[in-house]
């Protein structure tokens, strides 16, 4: 089963061009690489960030402030970013695909209203 996408002996279901084992690879190492990557600025920025947020929640306790509230405050900071990233994400989608259709098989497309599990995963 671990060869049937990659020989084209077995014939292919979607695409007549069995997958480049080669090409998968250096896309998985590639991606390996900016996820490390994205964690280790994101690590960096909120070290540097700690302080002033120290500063912010100082400040706002003085004037009042509950622990509910200012949970309540870098959650919501904290959904509406991730909210961005995802309606960024989706939109840029389709101009990756069409960028990138040289390495990508025939098939593959982002069809939201056909694909409702695509909301699942994207708001899960």
């Amino acid at each position: 089963m671990s060869d049937l996408h990659f020989n084209s002996i077995y014939g292919t279901f979607d695409s007549g061009n069995p997958a480049n084992k080669t090409t998968l690879y250096g896309l998985l190492v590639i991606a390996a690489f900016l996820l490390l990557l994205g964690c280790i600025n994101f690590v960096n920025l909120t070290t540097a960030q700690a302080t002033q947020r120290a500063k912010e929640i100082g400040v706002r306790k003085t004037m009042g402030s509950s622990r509910a509230q200012l949970i309540t405050q870098f959650l919501s900071e904290t959904f509406i970013i991730t909210l961005l990233a995802v309606i960024i994400s989706v939109t840029l989608a389709p101009v990756i695909l069409k960028l990138f259709k040289d390495f990508i098989a025939e098939g593959v497309k982002l069809d939201l209203l056909h694909q409702p599990h695509l909301f699942v995963f994207l708001f899960y």
